[in-house]
């Protein structure tokens, strides 16, 4: 895309860390009884934490980060978009592993039964039920989006369309399988409903730049 490797690199670093903050301080906000119940920060830390807070702290670093480096923020967002969805992937596998995040009850032939107890007791995971693997679901569509971006990124796209379709995809992916979730909580489908708002706003912007010049 243009971006010098070092740059690219340090953009990278500093939203990877942001993130992983993000997501462990969202935990802590959003779900306080992790840290009260038995293994208190150590649990926190041992958790991956909520991956939306996460994308959002790696978001405001990478506006931050972009104007000290000299790059537009929407192009920067871009540039990081595919990883950040790679990463999203990659990170479910660890929810469905854990045992967070678990799915609904199901009969379906892929329905997966939890038996650890370590699971019960860390997320509450139902234990000898079959259930939607919901993580899975999320984590196979977010390798998806990874891969559509990734070649989106290569055919020239930029200032903002990459970035806007990873927002308006996730959104639209967590609206239609977190009902797969259980339990749903309002907070879940907000999350999807967010990031689709998020998107639609991207693409304004886009369009009012695209006026103005």
């Amino acid at each position: 895309m243009g971006v010098p490797v070092a740059v690219a690199m340090e953009l990278a670093l500093a939203a990877l860390v942001a993130g992983v903050v993000g997501a462990k301080l969202g935990l802590v906000v959003l779900h306080p009884t992790w840290l009260g119940s038995g293994g208190g920060m150590a649990r926190v830390l041992a958790s991956a934490g909520v991956v939306a807070a996460g994308v959002a702290a790696a978001a405001l670093m990478v506006v931050l980060f972009a104007r000290r480096l000299g790059m537009a923020p929407l192009a920067a967002a871009d540039l990081l978009a595919p990883s950040a969805a790679l990463g999203e992937g990659l990170g479910r596998l660890g929810c469905l592993a854990a045992g967070c995040c678990y799915g609904r009850p199901s009969a379906l032939p892929w329905a997966i039964v939890y038996s650890d107890p370590d699971a019960e007791r860390l997320a509450g995971t139902p234990l000898g039920v079959s259930l939607h693997p919901t993580p899975l679901y999320l984590g196979l569509v977010s390798l998806a989006v990874a891969g559509l971006l990734t070649w989106l990124a290569g055919r020239g796209e930029s200032d903002g369309r990459i970035f806007g379709g990873y927002l308006l995809l996730s959104g639209l992916a967590r609206l239609a399988i977190d009902r797969t979730r259980w339990p749903v909580a309002g907070a879940h489908l907000s999350l999807g409903l967010w990031a689709v708002a998020a998107a639609v706003g991207t693409v304004l912007v886009l369009r009012a730049r695209g006026r103005a010049a």
